[in-house]
């Protein structure tokens, strides 16, 4: 039996979609940041892990006891802890529920300029003032607690929120390929071990929105089978990939934490119907290890 009202709600979806419907049925909520950039940021990627893990310092400050020993929340609604950083699992999905959020940044050090998104799936959006003044307290520096010197204290200069409801046009072009830029690094992991090649992309795909789409209320149906066999039959050229090796910050950890993955372009063959759809959305959901915290985010477009 679910423990709250928002896993009875993931736990029974009022419908099962295919690939081609789940762009209807999207929804997203954008809280934006535009903030100078500090003089110890190398590249705006690092940050995302860093504010995450402060702002979860905050929600956990602020949960109810049994949220806060990793337990369901009696609350109603539940808490933002209970919401963002619980590990939920739902009957039907082999792997566990999407925790419904990604960071992403993005700037230029020479303009003294960082944008920083932070990206609500479906009924997560409900949350999003408890989000957004949880984070202007981890950008800004004042949040409570932890070591002063590890705060990211930026200057904050402006703050938005946006609603996005459905996905982009999906008109595209027959027979035409698609140009895959990972902005980000992305890497593929079983276990420990990390694959070779991107061959793997359509099946993580559908795994990475098949894990998201209870939030929207709905569940996603694919046909693992044939996404499979695309790593085989679907055209792939990955020599516009670079590897990528370097560091993340971590709020918990006091030393780098080290990361690997390649950033560049990736060229696939015509998406097949069944994968355009999740290729289009995994532009805001990201796809990978570690999607949360930024990582494998990418954008497509037709080539030519």
């Amino acid at each position: 039996m679910p423990d709250n009202v928002l896993d009875q709600a993931l736990e029974s979806p009022s419908e099962t979609v295919e690939s081609a419907r789940l762009p209807e049925v999207w929804r997203q909520l954008d809280i934006r940041f535009e903030c100078g950039w500090p003089g110890w940021l190398d590249h705006p990627w690092r940050l995302p892990s860093r504010l995450r893990g402060a702002i979860g310092q905050q929600m956990h400050r602020s949960a109810s006891p049994q949220a806060r020993d990793g337990l369901p929340c009696p609350w109603r609604p539940p808490s933002s802890w209970d919401v963002f950083f619980r590990d939920r699992r739902v009957s039907g999905l082999r792997q566990p529920l999407a925790k419904p959020w990604v960071i992403s940044a993005e700037g230029d050090a020479g303009r003294a300029r960082l944008a920083i998104t932070i990206r609500l799936f479906g009924w997560a959006g409900e949350w999003a003032g408890e989000v957004a003044e949880a984070a202007t307290q981890a950008l800004s520096g004042a949040a409570p607690g932890g070591e002063a010197q590890r705060r990211l204290a930026l200057d904050i200069r402006g703050r938005e929120m946006g609603v996005w409801e459905g996905a982009p046009d999906l008109d595209w072009p027959p027979g035409v390929p698609a140009l895959v830029v990972f902005q980000t690094p992305v890497v593929f992991r079983a276990g420990q071990r990390a694959h070779p090649t991107l061959a793997g992309l359509p099946l993580r795909l559908a795994d990475r929105l098949q894990s998201l789409a209870p939030w929207m209320g709905v569940r996603l149906t694919v046909e693992a089978a044939a996404l499979k066999r695309l790593e085989s039959d679907l055209e792939r050229d990955e020599r516009g990939l670079q590897p990528w090796r370097g560091w993340r910050g971590s709020v918990r950890q006091p030393r780098p934490v080290p990361v690997e993955g390649r950033v560049g372009s990736l060229l696939l063959g015509p998406p097949p119907a069944p994968l355009l759809p999740l290729l289009v959305l995994g532009q805001w959901t990201h796809v990978g290890s570690h999607a949360a915290l930024g990582q494998g985010r990418y954008r497509v477009s037709p080539v030519g």
